[in-house]
């Protein structure tokens, strides 16, 4: 007999091949990389535009560590600070948030904010801590990305001022940045700085509030506040104190007498008066001669009559072919009658 054929009969076993599996090693990379691209993702969301801000100098203020803060909230970044081409500028580049992208539009102040100490005013003492930052006012022009930044800080940090005023006056009166101005005892503004013509007389730039702007009229008169003004009379003593700020850095006070006129501009020109009596002398001019003049004063001397000051003189000069004094004064309001 012969033996059977094994090899007819397959006893083999079919295994299925095993689906995909992924090893729980993989887990933790997997979600690394998923949180570093959300991560990215939300901060390159939350990116503005980059800006470049111009200043002579950059006192402490560092690349990613400097941050441009406007009314009291991060709005940026510091990214870097480089010289320009002819090395006699800082550019500070620094890369505003997403919210804060409205900034970047002419029209907007930069300044660094570091410690000021003075009698005016005193600001930036947070940065004694923190260190020097940026800060901005934000400007209402069309969208920019350079910009030249402010040297000083400005007297409104949040809103721009309501108008802009010169100031002229035939000698510096003491009067400093941040002295007040006053209209009936209110303060509505501040002497923004002194500086020279191009005649090479003294001009002052005010600031006046915005909320204050139409009290100031095209026939407005400003004269110097005195620190301490002394009355002396019969049997009364009276002093008269402008206050402490006033007293430190002088003042200027403003008033409208007689009907008022229109509503005055940005960048007018005023006439500033040695005291208020020389401001409400605004009629017409008279020449007067003396034979000397011993005690004429411009500015100072008043005209009286009766014992009432009514007029003021104005100026004072030799006339040489007649050896006589000629003067001119001007005449206060309601004494006009007493030109003819």
């Amino acid at each position: 007999m012969s033996e059977p054929d094994n090899d007819k009969n397959d006893h083999g076993e079919v295994v299925a091949r095993p689906g995909l599996r992924i090893s729980w090693a993989w887990l933790f990379p997997i979600l690394a990389a998923l949180a570093a691209g959300w991560l990215f993702w939300s901060d390159w969301k939350s990116q503005g535009p980059e800006i470049d801000v111009q200043f002579a100098a950059a006192p402490g203020i560092e690349p990613g560590k400097t941050n441009l803060v406007y009314r009291g909230v991060v709005a940026g970044t510091v990214k870097s600070v480089r010289l320009d081409g002819k090395l006699q500028k800082v550019v500070v580049g620094v890369r505003l948030k997403a919210f804060a992208s409205e900034l970047a539009r002419e029209g907007t102040l930069f300044w660094i904010d570091q410690p000021v100490i003075g009698l005016g005013r005193t600001s930036g003492i947070e940065s004694l801590i923190q260190g020097n930052s940026l800060k901005a006012r934000m400007g209402s022009g069309p969208p920019a990305f350079h910009f030249t930044g402010s040297e000083v800080v400005p007297l409104t940090q949040i809103e721009e001022p309501g108008l802009i005023l010169t100031l002229r006056s035939v000698a510096a009166p003491f009067l400093d940045r941040g002295s007040p101005v006053y209209y009936r005892g209110v303060i509505i503004g501040a002497v923004r700085g002194k500086a020279l013509d191009a005649n090479r007389k003294p001009v002052l730039s005010i600031m006046v509030e915005k909320q204050f702007a139409d009290l100031v009229r095209d026939n407005s008169r400003f004269w110097s506040l005195p620190a301490a003004a002394v009355k002396l009379g019969a049997g009364t003593l009276q002093i008269d104190l402008g206050g402490l700020k006033a007293l430190l850095l002088g003042a200027v006070t403003m008033d409208c007498f007689g009907e008022p006129g229109g509503v005055a501009k940005d960048g007018d020109v005023f006439e500033l008066c040695a005291n208020e009596f020389a401001a409400r002398v605004r009629g017409g001019a008279i020449r007067i001669t003396f034979d000397e003049g011993f005690g004429l004063r411009p500015g100072s001397t008043e005209l009286r009559y009766l014992g009432v000051p009514v007029g003021l003189v104005e100026s004072v000069t030799a006339d040489i072919s007649t050896g006589k004094v000629e003067s001119t004064a001007r005449l206060a309001a309601g004494y006009e009658s007493l030109r003819g």
